[in-house]
């Protein structure tokens, strides 16, 4: 059911049947196993040789912001087997945990989603790679995938980086999409972020939603259903009957103080202090006595987006500038967004000479992130003088 314009957006491919055609086709292009192997698309046989990871499934690669692949997420396709006497496929399978693929540091579609995410400062935060893609295709393309796990303070910091001011997150109906969404809001809140969720009909998800009532069904649900983390947590206590009883009032009260407490501005805390007041059913001073009465939980201080974690190295030697660097310098200086993309999709940081080149090409990434790459900064000195001095040469 995907058309083939987000076939294309998002890469997706097929891993055909046969036990080896990855490893076989790898080899030929001179990869070895071993390097398979580390990434998580080969294992060794028993008896001798490798096999392919990913056999008789629909292939998601997972990219960077920038568009490099970082791993892969396969699904079964529909006249897959399912079972057989020793074998029962898992529905999804992904590649491991590696130098460059760390899951909680990743928001799957973030490369398609970013322009949205920008113009729209809202970002819709789902479950799977299907539901990206679904959505994306029906023009909801502010949309990203946490991959089956709770919000990170990783990934929240990356939203940030796009200016985002609210973030939405689509919850299954049961304790574990409750609980995901629980402490998604208190990692948006520490981030500074309006968090909202959104619950669907029991038994849908984005992808099933959308093709069945399309687009604008889909975005009247996240308009009129969506929850501030206010309601969605004195709704939580209410479906699980707790405001029965004083004493579960009051552990439902505490609960959403708690929440509360990681806000830092002051207007918005006495705003959700009266919404919740309401929502519980309790006198607002008593609610603010209480909310004084305890300290302010500390916020939590933002992490830089942080390079793939390796072990320490030495201080890296400066190494004169090659040639062929000269020219990826100048075309990335030269045509913006589009080079940049181009050259650091296909290179990483660490392939730059160090010094003054790499700083130039972390200054050109961090503009790319910002939406405009532009050559002025670096020739009017803003990034130092011998950054300056390179660009001008």
């Amino acid at each position: 059911g995907f058309s083939p314009e987000a076939v294309k957006a998002f890469g997706i491919g097929v891993a055909p049947v046969g036990w080896d055609g990855l490893v076989r086709a790898a080899m030929e292009a001179g990869f070895s196993t071993d390097t398979l192997e580390a990434v998580g698309l080969a294992k060794p046989r028993n008896g001798g040789g490798h096999y392919d990871v990913f056999r008789d499934r629909l292939m998601f690669p997972i990219l960077s912001p920038i568009g490099k692949v970082l791993g892969f997420g396969g699904r079964i396709l529909p006249d897959t087997p399912t079972a057989s006497a020793d074998y029962t496929p898992a529905k999804y399978i992904n590649t491991p945990e590696t130098e460059v693929y760390q899951k909680s540091r990743v928001l799957y579609g973030m490369k398609q989603a970013k322009r949205a995410i920008r113009t729209e400062r809202e970002a819709i935060v789902v479950e799977g790679y299907a539901d990206v893609v679904s959505l994306f295709q029906a023009g909801v393309q502010n949309v990203v995938a946490a991959s089956g796990t709770a919000l990170t303070p990783q990934q929240v910091d990356a939203l940030g980086k796009l200016d985002v001011q609210r973030v939405v997150m689509l919850f299954d109906a049961d304790d574990a999409g409750r609980n995901a969404a629980r402490k998604g809001i208190e990692v948006a809140l520490d981030a500074g972020l309006a968090p909202y969720a959104v619950a669907l009909p029991e038994g849908a998800d984005p992808d099933s939603f959308v093709r069945q009532f399309g687009a604008d069904a889909f975005r009247r649900q996240l308009d009129e259903n969506r929850l501030d983390f206010v309601d969605f947590l004195v709704e939580g206590a209410r479906s699980a009957d707790r405001l029965a009883t004083p004493e579960g009032t009051l552990d439902a009260a505490n609960e959403v103080l708690g929440a509360i407490r990681r806000v830092r501005n002051p207007i918005l805390v006495d705003g959700y202090l009266r919404r919740a007041a309401q929502a519980l059913d309790v006198p607002d001073a008593d609610l603010r006595q209480l909310y004084d009465g305890k300290s302010r939980k500390p916020r939590r201080r933002r992490e830089a987006e942080l390079p793939p974690l390796a072990p320490e190295a030495a201080a890296p030697v400066v190494v004169p500038v090659r040639p062929q660097e000269y020219i990826l310098l100048r075309l990335m200086l030269q045509q913006g967004i589009p080079m940049v993309e181009h050259v650091l999709s296909r290179m990483s940081l660490e392939e730059f000479s160090a010094g003054p080149l790499r700083q130039t090409v972390e200054a050109l990434v961090e503009q790319y992130h910002a939406g405009k790459v532009e050559a002025g900064p670096f020739v009017h000195g803003q990034h130092g003088e011998a950054v300056r001095g390179l660009a001008i040469e």
